[in-house]
């Protein structure tokens, strides 16, 4: 306990008490292995809660000052987009124009030569999931099918005739 210097009873008292409070989360774990300094070394509360030293002694350092607040994950920050508001909705704007006839790909190159920047094929895909958008495809057809064969073949084939009761 000498080592820590924001570590004393009041400390590990305190983490006793909020920890009889709170429901199970990350911040009770923190306060177990506060709590576990109490009768164990900080190397081995550092092993059984399979972190390091230093994280230890940051969770200390938190806690002392701020209270169980201090043991909470703060929010990150998130990547910036890549568009814009004024791109997406230009993008958007191009999409309903030509009524969904559109691929990913197309869009990744749109993408690039409208307004210069580079995206991923799913980054695109993203793009369109965020602006709602869904990606579907229709079945394939060869490229030499006849139409007025198939639709034949559809009216005549034996599968789709009924059989007739006697």
């Amino acid at each position: 306990m000498a080592t820590i210097p924001e570590l004393n009873k009041a400390l590990i008292n305190r983490s006793k008490q909020n920890l009889k409070e709170l429901p199970f989360s990350k911040v009770t774990i923190k306060l177990k292995a506060i709590v576990a300094l109490e009768k164990n070394s900080i190397v081995k509360v550092a092993q059984v809660f399979s972190v390091q030293r230093n994280t230890i002694k940051s969770w200390i350092r938190s806690f002392s000052n701020n209270g169980v607040e201090g043991l909470e994950l703060k929010p990150k920050k998130s990547r910036r987009p890549k568009l814009d508001d004024k791109q997406m909705k230009d993008l958007q704007s191009w999409i309903s124009d030509n009524q969904g006839n559109f691929t990913i790909s197309k869009i990744q190159k749109l993408i690039e030569e409208r307004y210069g920047k580079k995206i991923s094929l799913n980054g695109a895909w993203k793009l369109l999931k965020r602006l709602n958008y869904t990606h579907i495809t229709g079945r394939p057809k060869h490229y030499k099918q006849n139409k007025e064969d198939l639709d034949d073949f559809k009216k005549n084939s034996k599968k789709n005739q009924r059989k007739k009761s006697k």
